[in-house]
This record gives C-alpha cells, sequence and structure tokens, in this order.
C-alpha cells in the first residue's frame, strides 16, 4: 500500500513542556486512525502539524503529493 503520511523523530514544544517527542507515524492507503488523549496532551497540536498548519520544532514530515489534509477544530 502506498504511503500517504510519514512523520519522522517529530518533536513539538508546548509553552511550558514537549508536547510530542520523537514521534514516529506512517499512515499508508486504506488505513483509519483515531487520536485519543485527555485535555491538553497535544492531540489538536498533533493535527495542526499534519495538515501543514504549524511546523513541527524539529523532525520530518513527507506528505504524499495528492494527499491533503484537514481537521474541524
Amino acid at each position: 500500500m502506498p504511503i500517504l503520511l510519514d512523520l519522522q523523530k517529530v518533536t513539538l514544544q508546548g509553552l511550558d513542556r514537549p508536547l510530542l517527542e520523537n514521534l514516529n507515524l506512517t499512515i499508508q492507503s486504506g488505513d483509519r486512525i483515531g487520536v485519543v488523549g485527555i485535555n491538553g496532551t497535544g492531540k489538536s497540536s498533533l493535527l495542526r502539524v499534519i495538515a501543514g498548519e504549524d511546523e513541527p520544532s524539529s523532525g520530518v514530515i513527507r506528505r504524499a503529493k495528492t494527499v491533503r489534509v484537514g481537521f474541524l477544530e
């Protein structure tokens, strides 16, 4: 299956602490995923980074050319 989205060693720094550290995530065609967690743990921040609205503090994000990512805030 083709890879749609690939995150490698993504770190996202919050105001007072890291929200994500060294996250690796690969999403392939046909995958179904959910993002679950308590308030303030970085779910919306992760989605903004995946959608390209925000940049990670470090790491690499690769999106297939045909991929468009969107979410409802």
